[in-house]
């Protein structure tokens, strides 16, 4: 953990527990003045029609309030004793009853799994034939398993049947080496507790949490809560419309009660005020020993880490909010609704904020916002102040770093803050700038941005600072001149390959400079020092040292990291950008479909499979033309999807996401009309507005161009083309979500043929860290089949 901040944070401490301060700082009624303004901005800001908040400061609530409305239809206003769903934060209460049941000797944090539900095996990924998921395991996510959320989004399955469906799957990543999601995980972990217990879960967080706190006005399912006098209703916001939504209850409403310990709760901020004060109090309630402090603690000590500075314990992400330990966790349910809850231990300060929209960013900047005010320096209003004028800084940005590529960041101004809209992800909103000039996301305080300038005094660049790395992106027409002749890095230029494993990397020049691509990151490099290592400007601890022949020829390089040992890599016999096909020939190497009237439309069907979650089921795709496309999953019980695009107008109904049915506009109807198999296997000049190939390389052993291909706002997407058939064998692009950012995905293609004058791959892996694999294998082609035109329409199921 870094050095608190000691001095600071224990005089804040004094000033809010006494309600006195120094002359030039604010009193206790003063910041929860301002907290409450600035719940009241955020909540209009990021649209959500009502929430409540509580903060908590030792044994003592010392805010407690509702803004906003509960029920929009009948103008019901949101209260302290509004009742909400909070989603994940049912978490933490699982981690803690375990803890409870470490402290009576009837479950082991590091029990297997089995040892208390024989059915659960996981089929883990590890080196040791012995190794077996531990209580700890599943509690901190590290199994390699991701999400499965298809075991439970249809409702369809018992919390047994999900238990017991689960082994089957396969696993995503190796045992305890990354983290992934899992609310099938704590189902597993809340059922072996009850098991060790010999009693249900719901009784058990009745009996050992809710009444010894006296949380009289929280309950443990959906189903039971949803209806409630005092329940707000969900809803979501369509920024198309620029209305909210009634989320009108369905069977989706209760799909969590099935993995009810990872995310039932029903509660108000009053009743989890009480649950704040049993945290911050070590486990300790009116004087009684509920957990013992060893076993509470050990749910907030970091188990895996996640990555930018954030870890996770049993139930709470862990990371530092200004030098101090932070313990948080946000929720989410289907029916419209968010939560955060986190505590500041050292300061013994803890707030919960529920809120009936989903989705919505609010829960989340909470994290920052609330300690900020209460506990921060108020410099804000003076830097701001000065700050003035936000349009020197607004402006176009090419992010040309890490996995970004050319990618247009935007500098705006929004809810009179300044903001960064990165395509592929979202609009951050920023703090106003610290004493180094560091803009902070309001968001995260992990990362920050700063604007650089010329002699003149114009921004010409963006920095931006994560994880200890520090990253350039330059303004739109700004030029930097080099620090070395380009003709001079010329030859560095090309590919190289790890001798220890199948690791490839790439040396090219961009932003004038020299810098070298790997894993699908790209990295600038300072000119070389004394000792011949050019050293990576986002990292100092990243370098390189190139090996040169007596002749002068770099023939390999040796790559250093930050934690990892250095590798060595052998340089490829390669081209040069001159001997690269140009898309005009790339085009026309790859086979095209028949005239169209020839093959007027065609339909694929076969198989796909989940192996991540042990779902498998069928698939069909229609498609007429080049702008008429149809796509259906069916997993039986599991659930389904449908898309479908009819010209400029685009669908989808699904069971595997909190909003089933919608029409796509926007981004989303971009992306659809982009997932019409003719965009990647056609000619890509229809669909994209710039296409190029940026250089040769190697994919399984065979030569391939990587083409970049880029449209409007939606994010880069990168093909992997083989060099002798033309065919896509790669396709790497971030799949744009509803209102919450971007998810990176890959997508192998596999065991192409020739079927009706076309050239089809039949087997066909995408990739992506929620879901992980979906496998599609075709086994049917049919070309001219009879269409009905209403195929390529969805409606909503009510109509």
């Amino acid at each position: 953990m870094a050095r608190t901040h000691a001095a600071l944070i224990g005089w804040l401490i004094v000033g809010i527990s006494t309600g006195s301060a120094l002359a030039d700082e604010p009193t206790l009624d003063e910041r929860l003045e301002r907290l409450a303004e600035e719940i009241e901005r955020n909540r209009v800001a990021h649209h959500v029609p009502g929430c409540a908040i509580a903060v908590v400061k030792g044994d003592e609530v010392i805010f407690a309030q509702g803004f906003g409305l509960a029920d929009i239809e009948n103008e019901v206003p949101a209260t302290s004793e509004t009742r909400f769903f909070i989603g994940s934060v049912t978490k933490s209460f699982t981690a803690t009853l375990l803890g409870m049941l470490v402290d009576d000797g009837l479950i082991s944090w590091d029990d297997p799994v089995e040892r208390h539900l024989p059915y659960f095996k996981l089929a883990i990924d590890s080196d040791d034939e012995e190794a077996q998921a531990t209580i700890r395991d599943i509690l901190s996510h590290r199994t390699g398993f991701p999400r499965m959320s298809m075991l439970f989004a249809e409702g369809a399955l018992s919390s047994e049947e999900i238990l017991r469906r689960a082994p089957q799957a396969e696993p995503f990543a190796p045992f305890r080496k990354r983290f992934y999601y899992s609310n099938v995980m704590y189902l597993a972990a809340g059922w072996a507790g009850a098991a060790a217990a010999g009693e249900d879960w719901h009784e058990l967080i009745g009996a050992r949490i809710f009444k010894p706190l006296g949380m009289t006005d929280s309950q443990t399912s959906i189903r039971d809560a949803r209806g409630g006098s005092r329940v707000a209703r969900g809803y979501a916001w369509d920024e198309h419309l620029e209305e909210f939504k009634l989320h009108v209850p369905g069977p989706d409403d209760v799909s969590v009660d099935p993995v009810a310990p990872a995310g039932s709760i029903s509660s108000t901020v009053t009743d989890m005020a009480k649950w704040l004060r049993f945290l911050l109090d070590k486990g300790v309630v009116d004087g009684s020993r509920l957990i013992s402090e060893e076993a509470l603690t050990e749910t907030w000590n970091e188990q895996i880490k996640i990555g930018g500075g954030i870890g996770y314990g049993m139930g709470w992400m862990i990371r530092e909010w200004q030098g101090q330990p932070l313990f948080e966790h946000g929720g989410a349910i289907p029916g419209g609704f968010m939560a955060q809850i986190a505590i500041l231990p050292e300061a013994d300060l803890g707030f919960v904020l529920l809120a009936n929209s989903f989705p919505t960013l609010m829960t989340s900047v909470s994290a920052n916002l609330v300690p900020t005010t209460l506990l921060g320096k108020w410099k804000e209003d003076d830097v701001a102040s000065e700050v003035g004028d936000f349009r020197p800084y607004l402006g176009k940005y090419t992010a040309n770093f890490a996995t970004f590529s050319n990618e247009v960041f935007t500098v705006l101004e929004r809810n009179g803050q300044l903001a960064l809209d990165i395509p592929s992800q979202m609009v951050f909103e920023l703090k106003p700038p610290d004493e180094r000039g560091r803009w902070q996301f309001a968001l995260t305080d992990q990362v920050a941005v700063s604007f650089e300038r010329d002699d003149a005094g114009d921004v010409i660049a963006i920095k931006v600072y994560q994880a200890g790395m520090e990253f350039e992106a330059l303004r739109e027409g700004v030029e930097i001149e080099p620090e070395i002749d380009l003709d001079e890095l010329h030859k560095y230029l090309g590919s190289y390959k790890a001798e220890e494993r199948d690791l490839q990397m790439t040396v090219l020049v961009h932003n004038q400079r020299l810098g070298f691509e790997i894993n699908g990151a790209r990295f600038d490099l300072h000119p070389p020092d004394d000792e011949g290592r050019w050293v990576g400007r986002a990292n100092s601890k990243l370098s390189i040292a190139f090996d040169v022949a007596e002749d002068g020829a770099i023939v390999g390089l040796e790559l250093t990291r930050p934690v990892s040992k250095p590798l060595l890599f052998k340089r490829k016999a390669g081209e040069d950008e001159t001997s690269l096909p140009t898309i005009e020939e790339l085009v026309a190497l790859r086979r095209k479909a028949p005239e169209s009237s020839t093959i007027k439309n065609y339909r694929t069907s076969g198989s796909v499979r989940f192996p991540n979650a042990a779902v498998e089921g069928t698939f069909e795709m229609t498609i007429a033309g080049d702008d008429r496309w149809r796509f259906d999953i069916d997993v039986g019980r599991f659930g389904k999807i449908r898309v479908a695009l009819d010209g400029d107008r685009a669908w989808r109904d699904t069971t595997f996401e909190l909003e089933p049915f919608r029409q796509l506009r926007g981004k989303l109807l971009a992306q659809t009309r982009l997932s019409h198999p003719s965009a990647l296997y056609g000619d890509w000049r229809e669909f994209f507005d710039s296409a190029s190939v940026l250089r040769a390389g190697e994919l399984q052993g065979r030569k391939i161009y990587l083409v970049r291909l880029k449209t409007g706002e939606l994010p880069v997407t990168k093909l992997s083309v083989d060099a002798d058939t033309g065919d896509v064998l790669k396709v790497e692009n971030t799949i744009v979500l509803p209102e919450i950012g971007g998810l990176r995905a890959t997508t192998i293609n596999e065991d192409f043929r020739d079927v009706h004058g076309m050239r089809l791959p039949y087997r066909s892996i995408e990739s992506n860290e929620q879901t992980g694999q979906t496998i599609l294998e075709v086994e049917r082609v049919e070309v001219n089949v009879e269409l009905d035109e209403e195929l390529f329409i969805l409606r909503p199921p009510a109509e």
